[in-house]
């Protein structure tokens, strides 16, 4: 990849800013460790959008995440199936509501910038606004079609990753996006917002509530975040550096439409394409679920 040509800074927010922030808050009867409710939060935000300016600002300028909003509740919630079986429990991670207050003017911010300097790939249709799973589809489907147009022999290679979001190595994350143009206080805030995150699981059984200790978490972007969905953008985003051929990305989802003058030629290119994928993936700790791919 070149070298990129932009800088990343920080902008000071204002107390307007963060009323707008926690006006857009979904509200969720859900709450984090503090047990502070998002309508409570959205009833005094005039009141404390002062306070949240200054705290939020000081921390962006130092380069600092507060400790105390890396906590994270894990509560199981039943799929379906066998009960005793830990893989049909979905965990739902909850944070605390001024946790997604720090994040949503950071994620704004940081959004803005890759949008904005067109640092993301076209090929990626997650998380993004204007793009969408129809949007993919229809990528795909182009491609597709122009290869049938040309005779040629078509293929596609679809690839599954097993707990991406929770597989994202740290000091990778940070290569890449002091890659993008993050640097100084201003990587060093990410730095401080993926170190030293804890968890802690919570389940409740015939009205009895169980804790487990708090857990120290060291891979992955967190659960039920604002920012880490835009984290993991970034993160795979130079996968398209690799792969020649029409890629498709939703998320973490990977799709890849080959087309070949013949279906000799195109076994040889799927064999290629999978190694490497499989080789990217493993570079960045990632791992492909054989099984769904």
């Amino acid at each position: 990849m070149g070298k990129i040509a932009h800088d990343f800074a920080f902008s000071k927010v204002s107390q307007r800013d963060i009323v707008k922030v926690i006006t857009k808050l979904k509200n969720k009867r859900s709450v984090g460790w503090d047990e502070i409710p998002t309508f409570i939060i959205k009833r005094i935000k005039h009141q404390i959008s002062d306070i949240l300016c200054t705290l939020i600002n000081f921390s962006l300028e130092k380069g600092q995440f507060p400790d105390q909003l890396k906590l994270a509740i894990v509560t199981p919630v039943f799929k379906k199936g066998n009960k005793a079986q830990l893989e049909n429990y979905r965990p739902i991670s909850v944070l605390s509501i001024f946790s997604k207050i720090f994040e949503s003017v950071v994620n704004e911010q940081l959004t803005g910038y890759f949008e904005g300097f067109h640092l993301l790939t076209n090929n990626q249709f997650g998380f993004r606004q204007g793009f969408s799973t129809e949007t993919a589809l229809a990528y795909s489907i182009r491609a597709i079609a122009d290869a049938l147009d040309r005779s040629q022999a078509t293929a596609g290679v679809y690839c599954d990753l097993s707990k991406a979001f929770d597989s994202v190595v740290h000091h990778i994350l940070i290569q890449k996006l002091e890659y993008y143009g993050i640097k100084g206080n201003n990587l060093n805030w990410f730095r401080s917002y993926l170190r030293n995150r804890k968890q802690k699981t919570i389940l409740f059984s015939n009205n009895i509530q169980y804790e487990s200790d708090w857990k120290r978490i060291e891979l992955g972007v967190p659960q039920g975040s604002i920012l880490g969905p835009t984290l993991f953008l970034v993160y795979i985003n130079d996968l398209q550096s690799k792969i020649d051929d029409n890629l498709t990305l939703y998320a973490d989802d990977t799709s890849v439409i080959l087309k070949e003058p013949n279906i000799h030629i195109l076994e040889n290119k799927i064999i290629e394409t999978i190694l490497k994928l499989n080789e990217w993936f493993h570079s960045n700790g990632l791992q492909m679920n054989n099984t769904k791919s």
